[in-house]
């Protein structure tokens, strides 16, 4: 058995196979049966039946295989048979090895040596047909290394920030696309980009042609971190938090930087600029600028090679804000550039500073307040007051939510009820998810998404149930649980952050009642 066809092919064009066989034992094989196989990219099986002794058999196999340029690829011929008069199987295998030589387009980089950790660095991913005809509906995928940030292209992404529809590219035809982003690394690292270009079929990607670039990642020249908590982790804001900033400095230079200065600008309508506090440097309330140099701070007179160090200060988020006075997926931005201020010796020619940026989402809070109730209640109750040993007596409890900021997904509220107390099936609304388990006295009210201005921009959302209790002889001269263990759960839609609140225990005491009096709240027999 052999398989032939054309060593060299050129990717997104049908390509044949041939597979001989012949026969050369003295019987007939029976039952026979080919598999032909180029992995991840065709399989096929037939049916042969018998191949008499001396027999001669041909069958070719198409398909259409894509790939970048140099892909070695390898075929495989697999042949099972039972000689005449056999009961086993025999098989005999044949292997082909190809490569894709041409395509229709060629993709390329066009990249600088090295970049600098922190610094913008712009890379170009060029293409260019080779067809004789017309292309159509050409895609283009960039693959970042991990540490790199999309920042902005020339062409808008189709899909997320690597995915572009081309179009059409007629013969001969040659276009680029570029792309700025910032590297974030240790430093002496070799980064890795791959583009692709090809055809879409469903959510497959059909490659015509690929190609990998590279570029040396260098430390900066003047290492800036602007460190939330001083912790080098993402952070997410909550409202009316005060945070702590330390801005970490360095200088990987072989020369001493002078007369060096800081500057931090803060971006955001929630800060809460009145709450600044700086150590060894000035704020300028009216550029929103907080501003270090060797006057405020001494070790910025001269920064010996290597030498590093902190700088601190801290601020606010506002604590009133909601969607009444700032927009939903508030971020927060503070931009920090450090320079020297004379000329390096040998990097005259050369841009010498520091930079970093963070963005800080703003993560909302639930607010929730509960309420016990007998007299003034949407919900009638009844039974005796005080509360008597061995009868029961009802009470509605109130539950509110409001939410100032960004929608928040599933939300729940859990509470425990006391064994002698009793879940009464009435609640207001009727439509809402509420549950209760009387093995182990929890009451749940699945709330699904609290949309941001709720109890601000709209009304708060309620929900009051009745519940009622049996005291016995042990609450004579006291004022029992109603429920307890009320703990509110859900996740921020923007910054996905887990998002809680709790509160206390309600008792017969019932102080948001004040039609109830003092005697009224007491267990009696």
């Amino acid at each position: 058995m052999e398989i032939s066809g054309e060593n060299e092919i050129k990717s997104g064009e049908k390509i044949s196979f041939k597979i001989s066989i012949e026969n050369n034992n003295r019987k007939d094989i029976n039952e026979a049966s080919l598999i032909f196989n180029i992995p991840d990219v065709f399989r096929e099986k037939v049916d042969l039946g018998t191949i008499k002794s001396g027999e001669s058999v041909e069958r070719n196999f198409e398909t259409i295989i894509f790939g970048g340029r140099g892909k070695n690829l390898e075929s495989r011929a697999l042949l099972e048979y039972k000689p005449e008069g056999s009961s086993s199987f025999f098989a005999e295998e044949d292997f082909f090895s190809f490569v894709i030589a041409q395509s229709p387009v060629i993709v390329s980089f066009v990249a600088p040596e090295e970049a600098r950790s922190g610094e913008e660095a712009k890379i170009i991913v060029k293409y260019f047909s080779q067809s004789d005809a017309k292309i159509s509906n050409l895609f283009l995928r960039v693959d970042y290394p991990s540490n790199f940030e999309y920042k902005s292209s020339n062409r808008k992404p189709t899909e997320k920030n690597n995915f572009w529809s081309i179009g059409d590219l007629g013969p001969g035809e040659e276009a680029s696309i570029e792309i700025l982003g910032v590297l974030d690394g240790a430093g002496s690292e070799i980064m890795s980009f791959g583009a692709l270009i090809g055809l879409r079929s469903g959510e497959d990607f059909l490659s015509l042609d690929e190609t990998i670039g590279s570029l040396a990642l260098r430390l900066p020249y003047l290492g800036l971190d602007i460190l939330p908590k001083g912790e080098r982790e993402n952070y997410i804001a909550s409202i009316g938090e005060e945070i702590p900033f330390l801005i970490e400095w360095k200088n990987n230079l072989p020369e001493i930087i002078q007369n060096v200065s800081l500057e931090a600008y803060l971006e955001g309508e929630a800060f809460d600029l009145t709450s600044i506090k700086v150590r060894d440097g000035i704020f300028v309330s009216k550029d929103k600028k907080i501003f270090w140099n060797q006057s405020s701070y001494k070790d910025f007179v001269s920064i010996y090679p290597g030498g590093s160090g902190f700088v601190g200060f801290s601020l606010k988020v506002k604590k009133d804000i909601s969607l009444s006075t700032i927009g939903k997926n508030t971020i927060l931005r503070i931009k920090a550039s450090l320079k020297p201020g004379k000329s390096v010796p040998g990097f005259e020619e050369v841009k010498v500073s520091g930079d970093d940026e963070i963005e800080i989402p703003v993560s909302s809070s639930i607010q929730f307040s509960q309420k016990g109730l007998y007299f003034e209640s949407s919900i009638p109750n009844s039974g005796p007051l005080p509360p008597k040993v061995g009868q029961e007596t009802t009470y509605t409890i109130s539950w509110s939510l409001a939410n100032p900021l960004n929608d928040i997904k599933n939300i729940s509220i859990k509470a425990t009820l006391p064994a002698y107390a009793d879940f009464k099936e009435v609640f207001v609304p009727v439509s809402a998810n509420v549950s209760f388990d009387k093995t182990t006295g929890v009451l749940e009210w699945k709330v699904g998404t609290l949309q941001g201005g709720t109890g601000f921009l709209t009304p708060a959302l309620t929900l009051s149930f009745k519940v009622g209790i049996v005291p016995s002889v042990t609450h004579v001269g006291s004022s029992p649980q109603i429920i307890s263990g009320v703990e509110v759960s859900g996740v921020d839609s923007f910054t996905e952050k887990t998002l809680s609140a709790s509160q206390n225990e309600i008792t017969t005491d019932l102080r948001d009642d004040p039609q109830l009096d003092f005697m009224q709240k007491i267990v009696v027999e």
